[in-house]
């Protein structure tokens, strides 16, 4: 009998271990959208964040090299993919604040970010207005100001649609919800100043910033900028490299070293 105990035992843990080291997919209820994201792994919390119009599953291969060592939390920027649109207008401000409020709703007091492009944008914001609760972060083809964008990319701001993004099999009802986000992000990414020099300035927390020389959206004097005004910065411009980033020798040659990396000043 005692036998049997052990054996069952052992085939439960044999389950649950497993189980336990799956994602977890949430909400958070920031007042006026649901805000959703997933948890994968155990350790200290590192925070992805995707780009405008995409989703957490475009970073999913970021989100496996990091789970073994860290808590990914990946999500889903309100209105993209299963957060709901709310009716709030929308500000690189007020994405900061739901990530808070995800960091409050995991019990995290201080977190890595990993934002690509609007979430890059988002990852500055939330080192300026939130320094207390941001260990480090990396920002990947994330910029200042509208002003920061190529005239290919403030046309492309102007005329995108949900059917162009989703391509012509998407159904309808797909096409128009992201045609709604479009309606949400255009004001957004029209907006003069995403943050200003002076509270860039003010970040203190260990920054990494990543672009590509042939990005679609940024000339490399966007990141050199950013890198001038961060104080405790680091750059990197990536040779013949677009706007995506989210590449296996970028995580494993730059993204993982930075977060391994000891607190201390980058220059």
């Amino acid at each position: 009998m005692k036998t049997t105990k052990i054996t069952c035992l052992i085939f439960l843990l044999g389950i649950l271990l497993p189980l336990a080291a799956q994602k977890q997919t949430k909400y958070v209820d920031c007042g006026d959208a649901s805000i959703y994201y997933e948890v994968l792994g155990e350790g200290k919390p590192v925070v992805i964040l995707h780009g405008g119009l995409g989703n957490v599953n475009g970073y999913a291969s970021l989100a496996d090299s990091l789970k073994s060592a860290y808590k990914v939390i990946a999500v889903s920027l309100r209105g993209h993919n299963r957060s709901t649109l709310g009716n709030r207008p929308y500000s690189f401000d007020l994405f900061a604040q739901d990530i808070i409020a995800i960091l409050d709703n995991e019990k995290e007091n201080k977190a890595s970010i990993i934002g690509f492009s609007d979430g890059g944008v988002t990852a500055y914001c939330l080192a300026a207005l939130y320094p207390q609760r941001i260990d480090r972060i990396i920002s990947l083809a994330g910029c200042f100001r509208y002003s920061d964008y190529k005239p290919e990319g403030v046309n492309w701001i102007k005329t995108v649609t949900g059917k162009q993004r989703l391509g012509k099999d998407a159904s309808l009802s797909d096409i128009a919800r992201m045609d709604s986000l479009i309606t949400c992000m255009r004001p957004l990414w029209q907006t003069k100043i995403y943050i200003s020099q002076e509270k860039a300035a003010e970040i203190k927390a260990p920054t990494l910033i990543i672009g590509g020389d042939k990005d679609f959206f940024f000339s490399t004097e966007c990141f050199k900028n950013a890198y001038r005004t961060i104080p405790n910065s680091r750059l990197i411009i990536l040779p013949n490299t677009g706007h995506n980033l989210n590449q296996p020798e970028v995580i494993h040659k730059f993204i993982i070293p930075f977060l391994k990396e000891k607190s201390r000043l980058l220059n």
